[in-house]
């Protein structure tokens, strides 16, 4: 699997792999995960631990997250086949100690073995308090803007990129730049939606305008769980798409953003699905 050597060509190997997918891709998949089960060396790093296809992000609670990159995911088949085949690579990098290591191998090759993979994986993850956290849908647009307008006073801009307003500043106590004692920006809390051109990101000559939905933090609490990995990416909107459809109405005010609907009907109607009523 060529993947490139540097950020352009894995933009470029990530571009294709949605494009064989029509445009429609599960571009991140993520388990929040007891830190105890990862080697000690894992630890040192402040922020991530970055692979192509996974990577940990280091929280400052008892859990890591465990992001599996949506170039592993099969958005036509359900979200377990990708994890099982994502947890192989895993297993293989040798990141947890070796007794989680076997414990996650045996409870992988009994999935292949047995045509209730979904209630065993489901059920073994729960007991290991492995907890699906997080969930990123996108939407490519080759050489089409799915959006006949947009205004700009309704969503927060940076680096081109359109957001919705949820997101949220995080603070944490500390000393600020004045050696004085108080809260201090710790980052911000992704928004749920937002929309770029692909293309021009990637410098290339096609027009590829990308639509993302963040299901995190708290917001993804009634929105994942566990039993939702034995879906594919359609089964899933048609699943949750009430409450998303309530969240998008909600953070992004009517005629802010007016979609091509002619086009998006036509080519992508699960789409429509997610934003309309």
């Amino acid at each position: 699997m060529d993947i490139g050597n540097n950020d352009q060509e894995y933009g470029l190997f990530c571009l294709n792999h949605s494009r064989s997918f029509n445009g429609k891709t599960i571009d991140k998949l993520t388990f929040t995960v007891p830190k105890q089960y990862f080697k000690k060396y894992i630890f040192n790093y402040p922020d991530k631990v970055y692979n192509r296809f996974y990577y940990i992000e280091n929280r400052k609670n008892q859990y890591f997250k465990l992001h599996i990159q949506g170039e592993f995911i099969n958005p036509l088949v359900p979200m377990l086949d990708s994890v099982i085949v994502a947890f192989y690579y895993i297993v293989k990098s040798k990141i947890f100690y070796e007794e989680i290591n076997i414990r996650i191998t045996r409870i992988l090759e009994e999935c292949n073995r047995f045509n209730n993979a979904s209630i065993l994986l489901i059920k073994n993850f729960k007991g290991m308090d492995f907890h699906f956290s997080e969930l990123e849908l996108a939407f490519d647009f080759f050489n089409c803007v799915p959006f006949i307008d947009i205004n700009n006073q309704y969503f927060r801009m940076k680096k081109d990129t359109y957001y919705s307003t949820d997101y949220k500043k995080i603070y944490r106590k500390g000393f600020k730049d004045d050696d004085s004692f108080g809260y201090i920006k710790d980052g911000v809390r992704d928004s749920i939606f937002s929309i770029y051109n692909r293309g021009k990101k990637l410098k290339i000559k096609e027009n590829v305008w990308r639509v993302e939905w963040r299901l995190r933090d708290i917001r993804s609490t009634r929105l994942l769980d566990m039993t939702d990995l034995r879906l594919n990416m359609d089964e899933y909107i048609y699943k949750k798409c009430h409450r998303l459809k309530r969240i998008f109405n909600y953070w992004i005010p009517q005629n802010s953003i007016i979609f091509n609907l002619d086009y998006i009907n036509r080519y992508f109607p699960i789409f429509s699905v997610l934003t309309s009523g």
